[in-house]
């Protein structure tokens, strides 16, 4: 060891042990028991390895027990018996320690409470009130032991040939209430709720009380079927300074003399326009504008007005907005509940248009079947589509189902889905046909316009088969509107409003919406 450097261990001066003593200067210096089991633990606190890594000591905490190992379980009668439990003698004992404690021992307290519900014993005065504590009500003796006492339990029947007679007598009288037994109703299917919850309903009346002008959309293969009865009393009563408006979309699925017979009809109600929800190919987009600038000219104490837009699910709504402002701004699709939330949009410089999920009224009025064929429902959700052919073969003339699927003829509704199912490839394991995915094509068909169908208004009588063409369309001259040009300032658009001449040939052309 070289000289000058002092390399040699610092050996503390603090005991190993409370016993031991260090003379630092003559005084002893003692650790306490807990100091020493403190340290104690410090060192003991990790396990030992070897060289390898492995545990060959475990730390007071761990344990390791082998795989397969049985453990047992000390076999004392604390595991099974009731905890917290206390004898007879000890609860009178306390009751009467608790009783003769007074002022004069006041210095006495209880140093550790129990968790038994203790107070239960305690004696209190009577209430002004009349309540009697409960110990007074019913003691010990009456309720444990060889005296004790128990309430008759209360029975509606003494013997089984009481309760017999009860349920023969009970079994009479529901058979005299509901003599037809044999027709039950089964509970609705969720998605025949569409469109009535409240969230819905609110989205509507925000849509009314923000709009100035509501318009309803309604359907022209059925406008009586898809017209809100509900909502046009309700404006009537509570709102009678909002104007409402009659929308007829999917003039393209109808044909032009029985739009001018609907429109006849309709306009003797409310203003009544015929439109074509196309952005490309618009129809009744200048009547549109022209009606809504007349009733903006009229309110000139306001600035700007709301236009809403109401009426049942999958009317075309949200396809009229879009085709108003020229590019889609609102989403579309062929099914219903698209729209969720109401939407606003700026058409002109003082209208703005409203958007706002469909609506039916829960009052009963539309069957389920009704609600299948307008399209108020989701097919794909529908519990058994199979049902609703029936419906829809009834509806459609036979002439343009059998163009359509090129079936030549069929018994019932069941032996149509299982030609159109083997003609089709919609088969399961087998060849068996696959009824359910037929029927939902059917019904998509039926609902997105491609099985042509309308129904007539009342006391209107369809022209003869041997009419001339031309007659029967001469109706479609009125629907010749020229989309008038507005100033670029007040459309919300980049280009101008395009000059279109629709005429009957090219609506047969257009595809259904």
């Amino acid at each position: 060891m070289a000289k000058g450097s002092d390399h040699s261990l610092s050996v503390s001066s603090h005991a190993k042990s409370k016993n031991d003593a260090v003379g630092a200067g003559g005084q002893s210096q003692r650790r306490t028991a807990g100091t020493v089991k403190r340290l104690q633990m410090y060192r003991c606190s990790k396990p030992r390895r070897n060289a390898q890594g492995k545990i060959i000591k475990q730390a007071p905490f761990q344990s390791f027990v082998e795989s397969g190992t049985r453990a047992r379980i000390e076999p004392g009668r604390s595991w099974f018996a009731n905890t917290k439990t206390i004898s007879q003698r000890v609860l009178q004992q306390y009751h009467e320690t608790m009783k003769d404690r007074g002022d004069q021992k006041s210095s006495q307290v209880i140093l550790k409470k129990t968790s038994l519900p203790l107070s239960m014993l305690e004696e209190k005065k009577i209430s002004p009130l009349g309540q009697v504590p409960m110990i007074r009500q019913t003691n010990f003796s009456r309720t444990f032991g060889k005296s004790a006492t128990r309430k008759r339990p209360k029975l509606a029947f003494q013997n089984v040939s009481d309760l017999l007679e009860h349920v023969n007598v009970v079994s009479q009288r529901e058979l005299k209430a509901e003599p037809n037994l044999d027709m039950v109703d089964c509970p609705r299917e969720y998605i025949f709720a569409a469109g009535q919850s409240k969230r819905i309903w609110n989205e509507l009346y925000k849509v009314v009380d923000s709009s100035d002008v509501l318009i309803e959309v309604i359907d022209a293969r059925d406008p009586l079927g898809t017209r809100s009865y509900q909502i046009e009393q309700y404006l009537k009563k509570d709102k009678p300074t909002k104007q409402l408006i009659l929308l007829m979309t999917k003039i393209d699925l109808i044909p032009p003399w029985l739009t001018q017979k609907w429109l006849n009809l309709l306009n003797e109600e409310y203003p009544t326009l015929a439109f074509h929800g196309s952005v490309r190919n618009p129809f009744g987009k200048g009547a549109l504008y022209s009606l809504l600038r007349q009733i903006s000219k009229f309110r000139n104490q306001s600035n700007q007005i709301s236009v809403g837009f109401i009426g049942y699910p999958n009317v075309g709504k949200s396809s009229a907005i879009n085709a108003l402002r020229g590019k889609k701004v609102c989403n579309v699709a062929p099914i219903a509940g698209e729209t969720k939330v109401w939407q606003y949009i700026k058409l002109m410089k003082k209208i703005y248009l409203i958007d706002s999920p469909g609506v039916v009224h829960p009052s009963g009025q539309d069957s389920d079947v009704a609600k299948v064929l307008k399209g108020v429902v989701r097919v794909e959700l529908v519990g058994d589509p199979t049902q609703y052919i029936e419906s829809v073969l009834q509806t459609v003339k036979p002439e343009h189902i059998k163009k359509t699927y090129t079936i030549p003829s069929w018994s019932d509704a069941e032996d149509f889905l299982k030609k159109l199912a083997t003609k089709s490839g919609k088969l399961l394991k087998g060849g068996e046909p696959d009824l359910v995915a037929v029927s939902k094509m059917v019904l998509n068909d039926f609902q997105r316009g491609k099985l042509p169908y309308f129904k007539l208004p009342p006391g209107c009588v369809p022209p003869g088969q041997g009419q001339d063409a031309e007659n029967i369309t001469t109706a479609s001259g009125m629907f010749e509107v020229t989309e008038a040009k507005t100033d670029e300032e007040n459309i919300a658009t980049e280009a101008d409003v395009p000059t279109i001449t629709t005429n009957s040939n090219d609506r047969d052309n257009q595809t259904p919406t």
